[in-house]
């Protein structure tokens, strides 16, 4: 909820922004995040926008903080989530959108070697 919180900081934005356009200048890049290919990379050759459904997602945050030691049961989690998800997609800069272009892959019940795989592929037969 932190990130979320402070994504709505325009200073923050810009500055994170200027930083991970200077790593992609020279592209060959990968990079994730929730304005990637909205805001900071609009032009990106190849955008995804990945998606689960909400118990799959609390699923997998649960399993990830229990591996960090976090004790929090998947309820809570996935309420969270829910939380955020509504906060960043109603922000004022760079709200939570499906970027234009962007290929929408719902990875429920798919691993990740399986999500890799399919975006390989939809990069193999556009040619990039």
């Amino acid at each position: 909820m932190r990130a979320s919180s402070l994504s709505q900081d325009r200073e923050v934005r810009e500055y994170l922004w200027a930083i991970q356009r200077e790593m992609g200048k020279r592209g060959g890049i990968v990079l994730e995040g929730r304005d990637t290919g909205s805001v900071v990379f609009p032009e990106a050759q190849a955008k995804f926008f990945l998606d689960a459904g909400p118990s799959e997602r609390a699923r997998r945050r649960h399993a990830e903080l229990a591996s960090k030691g976090v004790n929090q049961d998947v309820e809570s989690v996935g309420s969270e989530m829910a939380r955020r998800d509504r906060n960043d997609s109603e922000r004022e800069i760079a709200p939570l959108v499906v970027p234009e272009g962007a290929i929408c892959i719902d990875s429920t019940g798919m691993g990740v070697n399986e999500v890799v795989e399919k975006m390989l592929g939809h990069i193999a037969r556009a040619g990039q």
